[in-house]
């Protein structure tokens, strides 16, 4: 609790001497210098920690070594008001604070849920990447989200990533998958898979299988055409091979 009350001064108490280049926070810009300050503080009463991270319903703040062990950094997000979140990427360089990202204008449906910043390996070279998850629903569930890439100590955001739906990332591939139920029958499914090009992602296939359950059969429609009508138990070797257990299984346990 000790840390919460700073916390929360630092980013919803209006500030003066404000900067242009500040954080964004409600209808205020809280100035560089009061982050960098706490974000500094904050990292030497938690030097012996990987990472240390705060989150409430409206704001996450982590610092530690989310990407390298020898790389120190600060990452802050924030939601501005209900559909939009500034994300604010701090490095430190021999003490001092790079601003390394400052998106000031991401637009978010969390519904109530706690802003999501998770770290993995996004791009095969064995460093953790920084994923935010923006937007989430039910029924079916499904989530999209900005994804960066830590490259040569900076981050290059990914165009088009939120395209994704369900993004999951293959390191034998090198692919991007998504995953999108269409109604309650498991084998009702939109699959799809995107390569990385440069700094953006492109859609190779997609492919839906349209469920018939009064005549246990499928269409298969591949990039939005429909190709051809098939057994349901058939399904998945029409999917990409990422998927093609899962659809199998699922086949298998609606049958039971």
């Amino acid at each position: 609790m000790k840390y919460l009350i700073p916390i929360l001064l630092i980013f919803l108490v209006a500030c003066e001497g404000v900067e242009e280049t500040g954080f964004q926070t409600g209808n205020d810009t809280i100035p560089y210098a009061a982050v960098l300050k706490y974000s500094d503080s904050v990292f030497k009463s938690h030097q012996a920690d990987t990472v240390f991270l705060f989150v409430n319903p409206r704001m996450s703040l982590l610092i530690g070594h989310p990407f390298e062990p020898t790389e120190k950094h600060s990452i802050i997000v924030r939601l501005i008001n209900d559909s939009t979140a500034n994300l604010l990427v701090l490095h430190d360089r021999s003490g001092t604070w790079d601003t390394l990202v400052n998106e000031r204008s991401i637009s978010v449906q969390l519904r109530n849920e706690e802003l999501s910043l998770d770290f993995e390996d996004y791009d095969g070279d064995n460093m953790h990447d920084l994923i935010f998850t923006k937007s989430k629903w039910d029924q079916p569930q499904g989530e999209v989200a900005d994804l960066w890439l830590y490259k040569h100590k900076q981050l290059v955001r990914i165009k088009n990533f939120d395209h994704i739906i369900n993004p999951v990332y293959d390191e034998v591939t090198h692919r991007y998958y998504g995953q999108e139920g269409l109604g309650y029958n498991s084998m009702n499914v939109y699959v799809s898979e995107y390569k990385l090009v440069n700094d953006h992602v492109e859609r190779s296939i997609v492919v839906r299988c349209l469920l018939n359950k009064a005549k246990d059969s499928c269409l298969v429609v591949m990039n939005d055409v429909p190709t051809l009508t098939i057994p349901v138990k058939d399904a998945y070797k029409y999917m990409p091979a990422y998927f093609q257990q899962e659809v199998k299984d699922n086949f298998e346990s609606e049958k039971k």
